[in-house]
């Protein structure tokens, strides 16, 4: 919460601009080449759409991509970022169009800062998103959803919505905070060498047993 805004036109992105932030790697998994051929249509949508990817990769390659499909004004690629809480405290929504993906930590930072999140569900993101998942995830490939929920979000935003994201702040720093993380692992290696020291007075030898 300590990170400070960017300033977007610094980052050659107009200051009015409905930002959507894609934080990750620029390869495969992540989606990247699915969701630029998906920028026109969410153009369409939204005149004042705009994509920040954070990332490294191969740049040069997206932002062919991106030429190609005729939304190069409208896609950024920044490459590695220092400073990605204060590009998502400037953004309207994060992104994560991933054809797979583990328990990303840009997800628990957008939490933290109650920015919208629109994500593909994989288990990870399942998981730390709990009970507000159902309204934040879409299917890989599927562009009518990845069009619906991303409208929702940026041009239909109710007092509803502001509570789903006060939950997920809560959820982040109450649930996933390094101290609790801590706590949930000392009390699983509690567990396991409790386990682990009754099995081992079981199998251990008896003195004075006959042979």
């Amino acid at each position: 919460d300590l990170a400070a805004s960017v300033d977007k036109t610094e980052l050659g992105i107009p200051d009015d601009a409905n930002l959507v932030a894609v934080v990750g790697r620029l390869e495969e998994q992540k989606g990247i080449d699915w969701l630029i051929e998906q920028v026109a249509a969410l153009a369409a949508d939204n005149g004042r759409i705009h994509f920040a990817f954070c990332g490294r990769g191969d740049l040069d390659l997206y932002r062919r991509q991106a030429e190609n499909c005729g939304v190069a004004e409208r896609t950024h690629f920044l490459g590695w970022r220092g400073d990605v809480a204060g590009i998502l405290k400037s953004s309207d929504l994060l992104l994560l169009p991933s054809r797979w993906e583990g328990m990303p930590n840009v997800v628990l930072e957008a939490m933290s800062l109650c920015v919208p999140i629109l994500a593909t569900p994989s288990h990870g993101v399942m998981e730390v998103l709990g009970p507000t998942a159902k309204h934040m995830t879409f299917a890989h490939g599927s562009s009518e959803a990845l069009r619906e929920r991303t409208r929702h979000w940026l041009n239909e935003r109710s007092e509803q919505d502001s509570k789903l994201l006060q939950d997920n702040h809560y959820r982040a720093v109450h649930e996933f905070s390094v101290a609790t993380m801590v706590r949930r692992y000392e009390r699983l290696y509690a567990s396991s060498d409790t386990g682990r020291s009754g099995r081992e007075a079981i199998n251990q030898p008896r003195s004075g047993g006959s042979t």
